[in-house]
């Protein structure tokens, strides 16, 4: 996996502020994890 699409990933994952928002965005980042992988 690359290194700066992980950055770019785990500064998404911080991103939202509110749980809800962490919610609805972890199964898009499972997905993109899973193609990138």
């Amino acid at each position: 996996m690359d290194r700066g699409s992980w950055k770019c990933m785990a500064a998404r994952f911080r991103w939202p502020s509110s749980p809800a928002e962490t919610e609805a965005a972890a199964p898009v980042s499972s997905v993109a994890r899973a193609k990138s992988a």
